[in-house]
């Protein structure tokens, strides 16, 4: 790394682009013909994605006589600028060609050609051609590990390797009970959505929300509040990050312009009327037996003092408001099942955890630019000091912590942006909790 390199000026390590033919990589390098690359990754996103705009002079795709199963590889580190702190990660992701757009020719030169090309991460390319249409019994943390296995076998069986096995790697949380379920022909994905909906932990009695996504090491079936936990605290050494609007940043010095948000926005703070009016601070479930031909109904109110001020987001509605706009349910959500089964799903009470804890949680979000980190994935927990001016006083100028959005943040999103010389992330945050530095 060159001595003048500041955080957010370097590029990608290497960016090819090529084809897997039988365990032999033909590629062609892009490190100079490329304007940039736009990675996607999401706790709400099944796979990776990403976007290469490209400055082709000599007919590269030409060049490796295209066969429909070309391949995107990408391989970033960022410098550490803190003597202190570890290592930044070494980052490789490969992805599949799904799309090739915006193609511009020069007129001069028929050969010199611009293109944008979209990519797929290689796993979640090949399981699209793979499908469950069978039924289960066990558990849902076992159902998960055999639907992920089925869309890894689908690349053996239509002969189509995958070139980094060990990105596609599974971790999952377990899951209360047994049960008996079908699947009606879905890709190995896309069954997920199924167990995210039926998956429950009492112990844990709180969102019961799970997520099926990638990060950067791999794929992931996880429950919400254990993914906050395993990240809380935040380490306060390497995950922090500031914005001062008083600040001078030219004057920053290296190490603190890596910890220094470029720019922020808070994307949601206030949501009370469409949450209430649309039953999610108090909604229902009508549970309808197909052997006992009954319905049961059950309900579930938000109470921001039921013990999970850790794990749920500021959300700004006090009790005069809960008890007026939400004192009644006025939202019921009709859920069926069959006790006749040896082993049945019963989740309404976790459906109701879902709606209500699901809508407080992701409520307040904010989305910041900084210079790009290679150590920082999606579902880790970031520290953020938030300042704002206060008005002038005889000593100068102040700055205090902003109360609404100074805390802590889960990673919710990030869009890796890298180009030959530089690398940013835009981060999208929920947040956790609200204390102070120490």
């Amino acid at each position: 790394m060159a001595m003048n390199t500041t955080p957010g000026n370097h590029g990608p390590s290497a960016i090819y682009l090529g084809k897997n033919d039988n365990g032999t990589l033909t590629y062609v390098a892009l490190d100079e013909n490329f304007q940039s690359i736009h990675m996607y990754t999401s706790l709400h996103s099944q796979a990776i994605k990403c976007q290469l705009r490209v400055n082709d002079p000599v007919d590269l795709l030409g060049q490796l006589e295209p066969t429909g199963e070309e391949l995107i590889i990408v391989a970033w580190s960022t410098p550490n600028f803190h003597s202190d702190r570890p290592e930044h990660k070494e980052r490789l992701i490969c992805f599949r060609v799904t799309k090739i757009e915006d193609v511009t020719v020069d007129k001069n030169n028929l050969k010199r050609q611009s293109y944008t090309i979209h990519g797929l991460h290689e796993l979640a390319y090949l399981q699209s051609f793979g499908s469950i249409d069978n039924h289960f019994s066990g558990t849902i943390h076992d159902a998960a590990k055999k639907f992920f296995e089925k869309g890894k076998d689908r690349a053996s069986e239509i002969d189509s390797q995958i070139l980094y096995p060990k990105k596609c790697n599974l971790t999952v949380d377990e899951v209360d009970g047994v049960v008996d379920f079908i699947i009606p022909s879905e890709t190995p994905f896309d069954a997920m959505t199924y167990l995210q909906g039926w998956a429950s932990d009492k112990s844990k009695n709180q969102t019961n929300i799970f997520l099926f996504y990638q990060d950067l090491e791999g794929y992931n079936f996880r429950n919400l509040d254990s993914l906050i936990m395993d990240n809380y605290p935040p380490d306060f050494n390497h995950n922090r990050y500031r914005y001062d609007p008083i600040i001078n940043r030219q004057a920053l010095a290296n190490p603190l312009k890596s910890d220094e948000i470029l720019q922020i926005q808070q994307v949601s703070r206030f949501n009370a009327y469409k949450h209430a009016s649309n039953g999610n601070l108090h909604t229902s479930v009508a549970k309808v037996d197909y052997l006992t031909k009954t319905v049961e109904r059950e309900s579930m109110k938000f109470d921001q003092n039921d013990g999970t001020e850790r794990m749920q987001t500021l959300y700004p509605v006090d009790i005069e408001y809960l008890n007026k706009f939400a004192k009644d349910s006025n939202s019921t959500d009709w859920i069926y099942v069959n006790s006749g089964l040896p082993n049945y799903i019963d989740n309404s009470h976790s459906h109701l955890s879902k709606k209500v804890y699901g809508t407080v949680f992701f409520n307040n979000i904010v989305q910041i630019l900084i210079p790009g980190n290679s150590s920082l994935d999606i579902g880790q927990t970031l520290r953020i000091r938030i300042s704002r001016p206060s008005l002038p006083s005889n000593t100068g100028e102040e700055s205090t912590l902003d109360a609404e959005i100074d805390g802590n943040y889960l990673i919710k999103d990030i869009v890796h942006t890298l180009t030959p010389q530089s690398y940013y992330q835009l981060i999208t945050l929920c947040r956790t909790g609200k204390e102070k530095y120490a």
